[in-house]
């Protein structure tokens, strides 16, 4: 349905400039921001991958309690 589809991008968009603001008011260049948030993302979700290949499966066979679990040991570990 396009309309709500429509609608969810707008409030999307609201958000996004609401985050643009708060890192101004904290002096943060946002793009820095963006990058270094990014890279975690890169570096945990390449954990995930790590771990699929090792046990010789898909990403899509890989439960997603397995998923969050690699993630989270990634954050700890400093990813």
């Amino acid at each position: 349905h396009t309309g709500g589809r429509e609608q969810i991008e707008a409030e999307i968009g609201d958000m996004f400039f609401t985050i643009v603001n708060l890192c101004r008011h904290l002096k943060i260049d946002p793009e820095t921001a963006l990058q270094r948030g990014n890279m975690k993302f890169t570096a945990r979700f390449g954990q995930i991958e790590k771990k699929a290949k090792e046990k010789k499966i898909s990403l899509s066979d890989m439960e997603n309690d397995e998923m969050e679990r690699i993630w989270e040991a990634a954050k700890v570990a400093g990813l």
